[in-house]
């Protein structure tokens, strides 16, 4: 790297450098450039699709990844693109930075808010000219966009402005205040990696009587138009059932009994409701106690998946496997 591109480095922090190819052919891809500037978190996407373009910064820039043949090695070919991707975002800063006094009211409102909501940009040539705009959601790693609001009037329906955030809990989800004073967990959509799993989550979940093993929805937040962006959930604290080592007999068989309570609550609803994707990374161990929760399905490798997920079946076979691997974990 040459020393230009290191006095670069130090006024964009990168944090990671991504290439995706769009086909076999080598012949185009989408690269994701995610920095920090003054606290906050960029996600800048460049496109390469047209490599005969005769003006087309992103291909320039991108010439290293494009070169490698399918199937190649890329023998260096990430670090120079990165390199070029971070000079090119870095000429064009004006035009992708967020205003001083808007990030600096998100960052006193919420210090670690960009964490939680990275901004995103598509940086793209147009007309011969750079520009930068909202990246499309075709090219964003969390592309999922607002939802038709699957629950109607089943479930309060809360505005932006009704919901104050006040900590990040994870990428998309903040910990939030509602206008009564009841603690959420807000769960954004582009959370979701999958178009169907917003809608199924806040479905499964809508109408079911309160339990104290089963993390319940208290609202969606409205974008307008009939669409939500966001899930209201209940906030538990803790830490993951997965991250718990050496568990006591007596705390593995008190969260055995907690998980089947929860289970045979859900699958007790009429129309039976369906866990979907049952593992410890999907249980929180708070003061104690486990709280199920993630109901957007689609299962997971070595747990429960194909046919039997987002199933009833599934859901009794999860809890078996979760009880064995608590069994192999606890305190002989």
């Amino acid at each position: 790297m040459d020393a230009s591109a290191a006095d670069i480095r130090s006024i964009v922090q990168v944090r990671s450098f991504s290439w995706m190819a769009i086909n076999r052919r080598g012949d185009g891809g989408i690269a994701i450039l995610e920095c920090e500037l003054d606290g906050a978190i960029y996600e800048l996407t460049l496109t390469a699709v047209d490599k005969g373009a005769t003006v087309c910064q992103e291909n320039t820039a991108l010439a290293p990844v494009l070169a490698i043949p399918p199937g190649g090695k890329p023998h260096g070919a990430w670090h120079r693109a990165s390199d070029a991707v971070l000079r090119l975002v870095e000429e064009y800063r004006d035009l992708w930075e967020l205003p001083a006094a808007e990030r600096s009211a998100a960052l006193e409102s919420v210090p670690n808010y960009y964490v939680g909501a990275p901004v995103k940009r598509h940086i793209k040539s147009a007309n011969g000219k750079m520009m930068a705009c909202v990246t499309d959601n075709r090219y964003s790693q969390n592309w999922e966009l607002p939802v038709a609001n699957p629950c109607g009037h089943e479930v309060p329906l809360f505005t932006r402005s009704d919901v104050t955030l006040v900590d990040v809990l994870a990428r998309h989800v903040f910990k939030a205040v509602l206008p009564d004073g009841t603690i959420c967990a807000l769960k954004q959509v582009t959370r979701y990696l999958d178009p169907w799993a917003p809608a199924r989550e806040a479905t499964t979940l809508a109408g079911v009587p309160p339990h104290p093993h089963v993390v319940a929805l208290h609202g969606l937040v409205s974008c307008g138009e009939g669409r939500v962006d966001g899930l209201l959930l209940s906030f538990v604290s803790g830490s993951l059932l997965s991250e718990v080592s050496s568990p006591s007999r007596s705390s593995c068989e008190k969260w055995k009994r907690q998980l089947r309570s929860a289970l045979d609550h859900l699958h007790a609803q009429a129309p039976a409701r369906v866990w979907g994707d049952p593992k410890p990374d999907n249980v929180f161990v708070d003061a104690g106690n486990v709280v199920i929760f993630d109901f957007g399905g689609g299962g997971t490798c070595d747990w429960v998946e194909g046919e039997l997920a987002e199933k009833v079946q599934g859901d009794d076979l999860g809890y078996d496997l979760i009880c064995t691997w608590l069994d192999n974990r606890r305190v002989a």
